[in-house]
């Protein structure tokens, strides 16, 4: 098995399988569509009560110069595009295509703009103002309208108050757990002290409603400051965090997929018997591979310290992949034998199946504790190899 760390590589392995034409068509549409999640954009949705806040914080997301921006009248999404384009959904479900920036003035009867834009920070994003009334029932008609179209949700507001507060409470708890609250006043008003308090306080009242409470606008204690500054920084650092943290679970199910496919491909096909094979020294075979497997443990473990031992700080990914490999290695080796003969090997073979995939999955992980976690793992196969042959 050979470790694949960065998720591009996942992608290339991916658009391998398909170009190959090898495959089912169920495998490859598989593959198609876990492709497309890990390539797609990062769909946001920006929630709550009308508000120009709401359309200064989408136009800041989007990286578009801040202007005095007025509250949407309409869902508004805005995605990627080489040149300025909208498609215009009309109330009677007709949709026009407009070169250009779409007017709320020109189309009064739209009811969705899809706005294409050649910015660079919608390369990866798509923002979304989810527009609505501002009483509880078109409110909460927005909130479900918007959960399939939706990664990150934002609700967006000055305060946050009493109303708001009871649509947000009957909101799914899927759109919750990856919402964030984006503070843009204070009551008594603009005083940046006043509104770094009230996030603090907030925060303490909605407990797990949201992810986190960002303020945008706390640090802007100059004239000259704009939504581009700390309170907008941090609302994207943590909209990056989330986003890369949902690709790598993406990845880690196209990784699942993509080993489970390689084994299936690597083991070879057994024909079935019309006559039990013939009797042979069970007990004697099993351990015969079971010392085997032992020895080929302990030797990989050996030049495992050895890796370690080279430089101040060894590279995790090394030693991930050491382990990963280290574990195919083993399989390999009962790949050999006609192993349908007892349950041990059998279970055996469960186990390291088990194993490679928890490789692959802490090869997705960053830190060091990944790298101690597989280490563990292998000891843990090789301690059950030796258990059963002491049995």
């Amino acid at each position: 098995m050979t470790l694949i760390r960065p998720i591009e590589d996942v992608t290339h392995r991916l658009n391998a399988l398909i170009a190959a034409g090898a495959h089912p068509a169920r495998t490859t549409d598989r593959a198609t569509k876990l492709l497309e999640r890990l390539n797609a954009p990062v769909r946001i949705a920006l929630l709550g009560l009308p508000c120009a806040e709401k359309a200064r914080v989408l136009h800041a997301l989007a990286g578009m110069p801040e202007t005095t921006a007025a509250a949407n009248a309409v869902p508004l999404e805005m995605r990627y595009g080489a040149s300025e384009h909208a498609e215009i959904t009309l109330s009677d479900g007709t949709t026009l295509s407009h070169d250009g920036r779409f007017h709320a003035e020109d189309h009064p009867d739209a009811v969705f703009v899809s706005q294409q834009l050649p910015l660079d920070n919608l390369k990866s994003i798509i923002l979304t103002d989810v527009a609505a009334d501002a009483n509880a029932e078109e409110q909460r008609a927005a909130i479900q309208w918007a959960m399939p179209r939706t990664d990150i949700a934002l609700w967006v507001s000055p305060t946050f108050s009493d109303i708001e507060m009871q649509i947000w409470a009957a909101a799914p708890d899927d759109l919750k757990d990856h919402a964030y609250l984006v503070l843009t006043g204070h009551p008594d008003g603009p005083d940046p002290t006043a509104l770094s308090q009230h996030v603090t306080r907030v925060k303490a009242l909605l407990d797990y409603e949201f992810l986190d409470v960002i303020g945008i606008g706390h640090d802007l204690g100059a004239q000259t400051a704009t939504l581009a500054d700390v309170g907008l920084a941090a609302l994207s650092a943590r909209i990056e965090k989330h986003a890369e943290t949902g690709r790598r679970a993406d990845a880690a199910s196209a990784l699942m997929f993509l080993n489970s496919l390689e084994r299936v491909r690597s083991r070879p096909v057994k024909v079935p018997q019309k006559c039990p094979p013939p009797d042979y020294d069970a007990p004697a075979e099993l351990i015969d591979r079971n010392t085997q497997a032992i020895t080929n443990l302990r030797d990989r473990g050996a030049a495992l310290l050895r890796l370690i031992q080279v430089g101040d700080e060894p590279d995790p990914l090394a030693v991930l992949t050491h382990c990963g490999e280290s574990l195919a290695g083993l399989a390999t080796l009962l790949d050999k034998y006609d192993d349908d003969a007892t349950d041990s090997l059998s279970a055996l073979a469960n186990t390291l199946s088990e194993a490679e995939d928890l490789v692959v999955l802490l090869g997705l992980e960053d830190g060091t504790g990944p790298k101690i976690d597989a280490v563990t793992l292998m000891l843990q196969v090789r301690r059950e190899r030796e258990a059963r042959l002491a049995a």
